[in-house]
């Protein structure tokens, strides 16, 4: 018995446009729509009251999507974010490349507003801590003599101002303006004096201040004698530094040096004995300027003498130079360039009696001159004298001036001898650049660049400056902040150039090798 195919019973979900006689319709993927539903009822009242209705029910039907998983969802804040900081950087696009650019950069970049502390805030003004300080600080007060810093004078020199007569003031200020001028002067004077560099002029000004320290120093034991005994324990004490340190002996750098010119040049003669002239008025002891302190009054009259004659004062005694003859009253001087020679070859002749002294010598003599000068030596080629050999002259034939002559220089002997080593040198190859630094383009860029001097020697004085000057400069003792937005251009934003796209573009390429340039 055949199956029977069982029918598919359909089941209306939908409105269908046409509907069959047996109530039954074909599956449409078209699902009915609003618009479709009212046609019928266009010309029915309160159409737009029931269309609000419906968008209301729908809102509130909406059914939510389902949420993204959360590494999707980090994901996506993670790229928004890193758009909107991009957009933010490329605001210092233009300030990055200016710095890189830049032949000199100074830090720190923002100059602010220096805060200068006046004295007035920087010290604090001292307050009464107990009565008595009180007590002080309200008679200061109450003074005339009191200086506040908002007043240029006190009250008591304002009153001194207003009693003094006019030819008075005028007199002051010309005697204040006198010596306003003199200390000028002195001060030009002593600058133009320090920067004299004559050997000559400052010896000649030591030995002026040495006679002058003298002649103060006895006018001094005239009046005051206490003051006179002082100085003296002072001389004193340089006498022992110069004893124990012979600065001026001729023993230091310029005293050797000078002895070199002290055969040709008198004043070079005269200034090392003005030294070691120096040095003994120095080491000897000061016995005259003693008796100067204890008898003052009785020397002085021999010094009115002295000058009365007109002579000069002699140099003191020193006593290293004194010594104690104690045979000067028994025996005469004798002059020891006086030597009777008889005595002595009559001594020689008894010593040497057995010994012929004059034969052996000329024969040593003798066998001297007849033994023959070496003149040549290992090494030395030959010496210049009697007998020497004068070899001929080896011409060189590779020598610039034979090939010059014949116009075909001659083939090498090959160096068989010689090994050239082919392994490269690694501390020079870690020295060489392997591409174009920035900021050059091009390699003929860089290495004229490179090629020119930057020596004092060949280039002016304010151009060696220039070029021997840091790049990067600081501020001491200021503190380096980093950039902030306040740096950059208040304008909009200003776009590269193609010329700087393509520097960047060619600071990758490598050096071409030497042989491909020059073809």
């Amino acid at each position: 018995m055949e199956k029977r195919a069982k029918l598919k019973k359909e089941i209306r979900g939908n409105a269908a446009v046409g509907i069959s006689e047996f109530r039954l319709c074909r599956s449409s993927k078209a699902q009915a729509k609003l618009e479709d539903l009212v046609k019928s009822a266009k010309r029915a009242k309160k159409i737009g009251a029931l269309k609000d209705q419906l968008s209301v029910a729908r809102k509130r039907n909406a059914i939510l999507s389902s949420p993204l998983h959360r590494q999707a969802a980090s994901r996506i804040r993670r790229s928004v974010g890193y758009r909107e900081k991009c957009e933010e950087l490329k605001d210092w696009d233009d300030f990055v490349h200016l710095s890189r650019v830049a032949d000199r950069i100074h830090f720190p970049l923002q100059e602010g507003a220096r805060d200068l502390k006046i004295v007035e805030g920087a010290v604090d003004v001292p307050k009464p801590v107990n009565e008595f300080e009180a007590e002080v600080a309200e008679a200061l007060r109450e003074t005339k003599s009191n200086l506040d810093n908002e007043c240029i004078v006190t009250e008591e020199e304002k009153e001194l101002l207003q009693a003094m007569k006019l030819e008075e003031a005028k007199a002051v200020l010309n005697r204040l303006r006198h010596f306003r001028a003199l200390a000028s002067y002195q001060d030009a004077k002593n600058k133009r004096q320090s920067k004299i560099k004559s050997k000559r002029y400052h010896r000649i000004l030591k030995q002026q201040q040495r006679r002058r320290l003298w002649k103060e120093f006895q006018d001094l034991v005239q009046r005051n004698p206490r003051e006179a005994t002082e100085k003296l324990e002072l001389l004193e004490k340089d006498r022992i530094i110069e004893r124990s340190t012979l600065r001026h002996r001729g023993t230091g750098r310029w005293s050797k040096k000078m002895m070199m010119y002290a055969k040709r040049d008198y004043k070079v003669r005269e200034a090392i004995q003005e030294q070691i002239r120096f040095s003994k008025e120095l080491i000897a002891k000061l016995g005259y300027a003693h008796e100067l302190v204890e008898e003052p009054r009785q020397d002085g009259d021999e010094f009115e003498a002295l000058a009365d004659d007109g002579h000069p004062l002699q140099e003191m005694p020193s006593s290293t130079n004194a010594r104690l003859d104690v045979n000067a009253a028994i025996f005469p001087p004798v002059l020891e360039d006086r030597v009777d020679l008889g005595d002595q070859e009559m001594l020689l002749e008894e010593a040497f009696m057995e010994d012929d002294v004059v034969a052996d010598f000329e024969a040593e003599t003798q066998s001297v001159e007849e033994q023959p000068v070496e003149l040549t030596l290992p090494g030395w080629n030959s010496w210049v004298g009697p007998g020497a050999i004068v070899r001929p002259e080896v011409k060189d034939e590779t020598s610039s001036k034979n090939v010059a002559k014949t116009g075909v220089s001659p083939k090498k002997p090959e160096k068989k001898l010689v090994h050239f080593s082919s392994k490269a040198n690694e501390s020079l190859k870690a020295k060489q650049l392997g591409a174009v630094p920035f900021p050059f383009a091009s390699q003929d860029a860089f290495e004229r660049s490179a090629s020119n001097p930057i020596g004092k020697e060949w280039n002016p004085a304010m151009a060696h400056s220039l070029l021997i000057e840091p790049s990067v400069s600081t501020e001491m003792g200021e503190i380096i902040r980093p950039a902030d937005r306040s740096l950059l251009p208040k304008g909009g934003k200003q776009q590269y150039s193609k010329d700087f796209t393509k520097t960047r573009r060619d600071r990758k390429t490598k050096l071409r090798p030497l042989e491909r340039r020059k073809k």
